[in-house]
């Protein structure tokens, strides 16, 4: 057993050859786009490995007082792309949340968003919990 465990492990770490994307790493540095999204917390980002682009959807921007987020919820879209920065998209996405899971779909090289969570803006309380795909 312990045989087959160092085998696995040894086989796991090969690295496969690095794939040329036509991308450096310092892409990523380079930003020549103006707009960027605003502060957020309680987002995902998304990859599309064919376009080299991570896209992450609404958020929530309000700030934190007194160890209490005061919820201020966004349905924006934004695409990041090395080399260029971010665009947000002017799409009809979900309504307004955070909090939610996110997928690739890398057949229709798509985001999949399920759930989340929306309150109004000050409001304090029980959210709103989404369960729609």
């Amino acid at each position: 057993m312990i045989r087959l465990v160092g085998l696995l492990v040894v086989v796991g770490c090969a690295q496969a050859p690095a794939e040329d994307t036509g991308f450096s790493d310092r892409d990523v540095d380079v930003i020549e786009s103006t707009i960027r999204p605003s502060q957020r917390s309680e987002i995902y980002g998304v990859a599309d490995e064919l376009s080299n682009s991570i896209m992450v959807f609404g958020g929530n921007e309000g700030p934190i007082v007194d160890q209490r987020p005061k919820a201020v919820f966004l349905d924006e879209t934004w695409v990041f792309e090395p080399g260029y920065g971010w665009t947000e998209l002017e799409i009809q996405g979900p309504s307004p949340r955070a909090r939610y899971g996110a997928a690739y779909d890398p057949t229709g090289r798509r985001a999949l968003i399920f759930g989340g969570r929306y309150r109004d803006g000050g409001a304090e309380g029980d959210y709103t919990l989404f369960r729609e795909l």
